[in-house]
């Protein structure tokens, strides 16, 4: 820095007197450019992280391009936060999501903070100003209550905070659409299961396991309640329809392997093969909707091997029904996996008996780590489903809140377990 500092100064002196004879005035001004120079190349500098030349508002002012309003997220994350603005010049904001519909339908519930005052009503955009942006965290000041917002999305949901400096705080949440409330087509029923992380959890709000099942069931049977021609005119990348199930669009994909975690597993592997034997075939047709990211294909392959990665993030495979009579994959460390079906048909497609490296098991899934071990898996096959295997809880693939994915352990048990005096 001082190398720098001299060099500005020496190449300024040299720049005056090659201006000895020029108004006072010019003189003057190129001092004070030389010290404002020298002040700012004198201040130390913070160490940037790469995520602080991020642009979060880039987009907002062209043309051609969608606004981005900004928004806020975390890395390979779902939760997006942002300030709903016709685009990035707007100085209103008129609310912030709660829920998104989807990327085309917009926001469905919205909240907006507001100091109680009768001259503003709910649905009344407000002016904001002192906007603070960074791709991980965003605060602006209403400019009529000054009322400071923040927000920033955390790994499940998105935080926000309000500080009303008056004494009259109130925050409104409104459904943004307007009409009635109601599950509404392919969405709700199919986002209803779309909590991978946590179907533990979800089981629980449901009801528990047998009013959770009966969930699942209706599905796959309950009528669109409209034609499909008014139904696809409303969501046409819903196809390959079972019910209100969507087998043509990602969201969809899992849902049939959550029998898993409700002690039915039998229901996986039928309604598994009636999938794969009915909207994937050996046709131009054979691929039934939206292939945008290989998750179709993925899931005939995975589905036809018998097993299926249910839960993101989770180093663990769940049984289904398997296609094939025997399947080998060499690992790059030189192990194997092996899954080995006996009377396999595609009539014999219930799982009867399960064995890992010859061991009897009762448990419907296996890890990565077992795999990396070297595994054979060998699964004995029957036209009736066996009611007792993989019914106890003790057997349920992992799926919680409270899950560690490093261990598969429950942190809660782990801990409570640490615990115990030796």
């Amino acid at each position: 820095m001082p190398r720098d500092k001299n060099r500005l100064v020496w190449g300024n002196c040299a720049l005056m007197k090659s201006l000895l004879g020029v108004h006072p005035t010019i003189i003057s001004l190129l001092f004070g450019v030389s010290f404002l120079m020298l002040g700012v190349a004198g201040q130390p500098c913070r160490a940037q992280d790469e995520v602080d030349y991020v642009d979060p508002t880039i987009g907002n002012v062209g043309q051609l391009l969608e606004p981005t309003r900004p928004t806020v997220s975390l890395p390979n994350c779902m939760i997006r936060v942002y300030p709903v603005r016709r685009d990035g010049l707007d100085d209103q904001i008129h609310s912030f999501p709660l829920t998104i519909i989807s990327h085309r339908l917009g926001e469905l519930f919205w909240l907006m903070p507001d100091d109680g005052g009768a001259e503003h009503e709910w649905s009344t955009p407000r002016v904001y100003d002192q906007e603070r942006s960074t791709p991980y965290y965003c605060s602006a000041r209403l400019e009529d209550s000054l009322t400071q917002i923040e927000f920033s999305p955390t790994e499940h949901c998105g935080y926000f905070s309000f500080t009303f400096p008056s004494s009259r705080p109130r925050t409104t949440v409104a459904n943004r659409q307007g009409g009635d409330l109601a599950l509404e087509g392919v969405n709700a029923f199919t986002y209803n299961w779309d909590v991978a992380h946590d179907l533990k959890g979800l089981i629980e709000c449901m009801g528990g396991q047998k009013a959770a099942t009966s969930t699942l069931d209706d599905l796959f049977r309950v009528d669109l309640g409209r034609s499909k021609y008014e139904y696809f005119g409303m969501f046409p990348d819903s196809t390959g329809l079972v019910g209100q199930f969507v087998m043509g669009n990602e969201p969809s994909l899992a849902i049939s392997y959550v029998y898993y975690h409700l002690g039915a597993p039998w229901k996986t592997q039928k309604r598994v093969r009636q999938l794969l034997e009915y909207w994937f075939t050996d046709t131009h047709l054979g691929i039934p909707g939206d292939e945008d990211g290989g998750g179709l294909s993925a899931f005939v392959v995975f589905s036809m091997m018998g097993v299926y990665p249910v839960v993101p993030g989770v180093p663990a495979y769940e049984l289904g029904s398997p296609v094939f009579d025997r399947v080998n994959i060499r690992l790059h460390n030189g192990k194997l996996l092996r899954i080995i079906c006996q009377n396999n048909s595609a009539a014999n497609k219930y799982i009867s008996s399960i064995r890992f490296n010859g061991q009897q098991q009762n448990r419907v899934w296996f890890r990565q780590s077992d795999i990396m071990d070297g595994l054979t898996v060998e699964l004995g096959m029957s036209d009736a489903p066996n009611l007792n295997l993989g019914v106890a809880p003790a057997s349920f693939p992992p799926s919680s809140m409270t899950l560690d994915p490093a261990t598969l352990q429950d942190r809660t048990v782990s801990t409570a377990m640490s615990r115990v005096p030796r």
